[in-house]
């Protein structure tokens, strides 16, 4: 949250100030807001300095700056030159950690910012670092020593039976000492959800019916298989509680009404388990049946690579997007093993007018910008749920504002650096000489591996587009 304060005409002559505050849960009175902006505002008026605005972070830990919007938000009016001086009651209203403290410290410095705390003397030049590197430390050494307090609590009321973390989906919790309370509607679907699962239906397919009814996660989310995988192994609606906390776990009957019985619990969990063995067999056997195009096919919807799923019951061994499988990419299009096996050779060995298409990328640059587009892919999951729990009332509108700048900034950022370069198509007498060689392999008896080592020295990826049989082969340039 930040105040903005009314202005001073005809006082240009004075340091432009902004006051940051914070307080925690866990702080007591003298580190109240009102008792810090008292002190702060007595500090600025006489030392000839304008107070601007307030920053504040309540009930905020400073441990972690990243869960601190306000103080985010300073940083970003900090680099457009907005006021010259940060008034903070201490060094531990900044920071606890004296990495992060030197840190920000800087990035101010930078913007020509100036720190003052109004309890702690002032310091000269030469001992500046070493005396703020001594109380960052103090402060972190506070701040470790009451995140030990609250666990050894968190820990004292997990052994009471205490529900100590969010409430899950099909409860809520309308005091923070009291237990749990089942959530009517959540609670029908965590009953519908084991019920499904119980009677043979797949994770995959539960998770994808409860998004096409327009159902959420607790975090308003869309439902995934490893969401449904934590919801059927969450011991919390057999009425428990299961809490781990520095190598300690407490697993007893809790508190709270149980949404399903312990049979039906115990059940699933053997269900569970043994799918899990199944899936394990599966995949051991279906290592040994690698593909040489494994890796390299790209889903033209969202990128992900495509896997290879081994065939059963008499159905053939098929390529699919590793998104699809826990319900996060709509495209459902699969393809046999064999179709693009003769799909890739046939491109590859001739070049098909307005179906194929062959671009450059520079091998060393390759793993850089990959990484850049998954940064960004994970950055933009973030701001749908900065956006989201916004919308649900869980974030202000100053602390969503504060979220989408910040991540917004990074996005373009990283979109400036992964800018695709103008395509680089190769012509018809240099696909030749790259790729009569590499073809000649694929159609021979070679095994998977050599095969596959072989296609990955030439080809970076290869997107198809599986409706119109259009292909765009991204090849290393050396």
């Amino acid at each position: 949250m930040s105040i903005k304060l009314k202005s001073h005409i005809g006082e240009n002559d004075k340091k432009i100030a902004v006051a940051y505050i914070r307080v925690s849960t866990q702080d007591q009175t003298e580190y109240s807001p009102d008792s810090q902006l008292k002190l702060i505002k007595a500090y600025a008026e006489n030392h000839n300095m304008i107070l601007d605005e307030v920053y504040s972070d309540e009930g905020i830990s400073g441990r972690k700056v990243d869960k601190r919007p306000a103080f985010k938000r300073m940083i970003v009016d900090a680099s457009m030159k907005k006021f010259d001086t940060i008034i903070i009651y201490n060094t531990s209203r900044f920071a606890r950690n004296h990495v992060e403290s030197a840190i920000y410290t800087d990035i101010f410095k930078r913007y020509g910012v100036q720190i003052v705390s109004i309890t702690q003397p002032p310091i000269d030049y030469k001992t500046d670092i070493l005396m703020n590197a001594i109380y960052a430390a103090m402060d972190e050494r506070y701040s470790i020593e009451l995140s030990e307090n609250v666990k050894r609590g968190m820990i004292e009321k997990a052994s009471r039976g205490i529900y100590i973390s969010c409430a899950p989906l099909g409860y809520v919790r309308k005091e923070s000492k009291k237990p749990l309370v089942i959530h009517e509607f959540e609670s029908q679907l965590i009953k519908w959800i084991f019920n499904e699962y119980e009677n043979g239906n797949t994770m995959f397919a539960i998770s994808k019916e409860l998004n096409n009814k327009g159902h959420r996660a607790k975090r308003g989310n869309p439902f995934d298989r490893r969401g449904i995988h934590r919801i059927l192994s969450n011991p919390v609606y057999k009425g428990f509680m299961l809490w781990r906390c520095d190598g300690k776990e407490i697993n007893m009957k809790a508190d709270h009404e149980p949404i399903i019985s312990e049979t039906q619990f115990d059940k699933v969990q053997d269900k569970l388990k043994d799918n899990l063995n199944k899936r394990a067999w599966k995949s051991k056997d279906s290592a040994v049946c690698s593909h040489w195009l494994s890796g390299l096919i790209r889903c033209q919807a969202c990128g992900t690579t495509y896997v290879y799923l081994k065939g059963y019951n008499g159905r053939a061994d098929r390529f699919r997007c590793g998104r699809y499988g826990n319900a996060s990419c709509k495209n459902n299009h699969s393809v046999k093993v064999s179709d693009m096996e003769s799909l890739v050779i046939q491109h590859l060995e001739t070049v098909m007018p307005g179906r194929t298409q062959f671009v450059k990328v520079e091998k060393e640059d390759s793993p850089l910008e990959n990484q850049n587009e998954n940064n960004i892919k994970q950055l933009e999951t973030s701001l749908e749920r900065a956006k989201s729990a916004f919308l649900r009332g869980i974030d202000t509108l100053d602390e969503y504002g504060a979220n989408k700048i910040t991540i917004t900034a990074e996005i373009n950022r990283l979109k400036v650096l992964n800018s695709p370069k103008q395509p680089k198509l190769l012509d018809k007498a240099a696909f030749k000489e790259r790729t009569t060689g590499l073809v000649e392999i694929l159609r021979s008896d070679r095994d998977n591996t050599v095969k596959n080592e072989e296609i990955k020295k030439n080809i970076q990826k290869i997107v198809p587009d599986l409706i119109t049989n259009t292909f765009t082969f991204y090849f290393f340039e050396y």
